[in-house]
């Protein structure tokens, strides 16, 4: 965070991020985000409130308040009362569908509820638009990107690991992913590069294996719907 305010960039939500580079592209802009609505968020929500940066916060309204021990900030997650005080604060708040399934293998009438349903409840517990989406694990399809625009978001994220480009899908943003040990000049290079080399070498050997596995998932799935 002290490189990015000391080089000049907004740091801002992702929402923000795409009106003030829709204002003015030559603004230097990054954009945070944050998936799974973490208990140890709150370490980051005090950063931000330090740095005065913006950020967005990914909720699978499902899991909302899971609590894996009184102790663990790792794997429990925020509360809605806190959710709520996070949103009050100006942190955007978008949904990561209700359960955190694999979206692409849903049935159609389960993938409306994941997208639709998980908006209406945000909206209705913090009075809000909630107008961003992050696919659960990153997994999307041309399918899946339908049912969010239908569901009437604004954008969506990915993991795809790679700065996001003037040309890209708003419903299909990369997003680079920050690990604790990286330094501020390691950020520079990415940032300068656009993420290239991001993605760990054992990453891109499994990368194969692993899209062939989730075309066998998404084949069966479809496969046991229509034989219903």
């Amino acid at each position: 965070m002290a490189f990015v305010r000391a080089s000049g960039y907004d740091a801002v939500g992702i929402t923000d991020a795409l009106r003030i580079l829709s204002d003015d592209s030559s603004r230097r802009v990054v954009a945070l985000t944050f998936d799974d609505a973490l208990l140890d968020f709150l370490n980051a929500f005090d950063l931000l409130g330090q740095f005065k940066a913006g950020a967005t916060l990914y909720v699978p309204t499902a899991a909302v308040g899971v609590r894996v021990s009184r102790w663990d900030r790792g794997l429990s997650k925020l509360s809605w009362e806190q959710i709520d005080q996070i949103s009050a604060a100006g942190v955007e708040i978008g949904s990561q569908a209700m359960s955190g399934r694999h979206l692409d293998t849903c049935s159609d009438d389960a993938l409306l509820a994941e997208v639709r349903e998980s908006k209406r409840e945000l909206e209705d517990r913090l009075g809000k638009p909630i107008t961003s989406f992050c696919y659960p694990a990153g997994l999307t399809s041309a399918r899946v990107r339908r049912a969010v625009v239908t569901g009437g978001y604004s954008n969506a994220c990915t993991l795809v690991p790679r700065t996001a480009r003037p040309q890209d899908d708003v419903f299909g943003l990369p997003r680079l992913r920050v690990r604790p040990a990286v330094t501020g000049d390691r950020i520079n290079d990415l940032l300068r590069t656009g993420g290239k080399g991001a993605t760990l070498p054992v990453e891109r050997i499994a990368v194969p294996a692993w899209r062939m596995a989730r075309r066998t998932a998404v084949r069966v799935t479809r496969v046991a719907r229509c034989m219903m």
